[in-house]
């Protein structure tokens, strides 16, 4: 339950790129994870890993569902389904 208000709090999802320098995301539920060349956050359309170089989270708000990143970005990928955590505790218990 407290999964489905949070997004409905967070609304839709949106990936706005400034010059491969600043990622301004919405929709984030969660990070997972967050290196300096990799970032991997829960969105309500699924797992997103971000990777580059020089990360530094600028913002993070999730409650409202905010995620800014800045640093290089190389490649931005998708994974498991809208809504669903992956992992092996997600894929276990799902």
């Amino acid at each position: 339950m407290e999964r489905e208000t949070n997004q409905m709090q967070s609304g839709s999802h949106k990936v706005v790129i400034e010059e491969r320098g600043c990622i301004k995301i919405t929709g984030v539920e969660d990070v997972e994870s967050f290196e300096e060349s990799e970032v991997t956050a829960y969105t309500n359309m699924g797992v997103m890993t971000l990777r580059g170089s020089d990360f530094k989270i600028n913002k993070l708000n999730v409650e409202s569902g905010e995620l800014v990143i800045n640093g290089e970005l190389d490649s931005l990928a998708y994974s498991g389904s809208s809504g669903e955590k992956a992992g092996f505790f997600g894929r276990l218990f799902k």
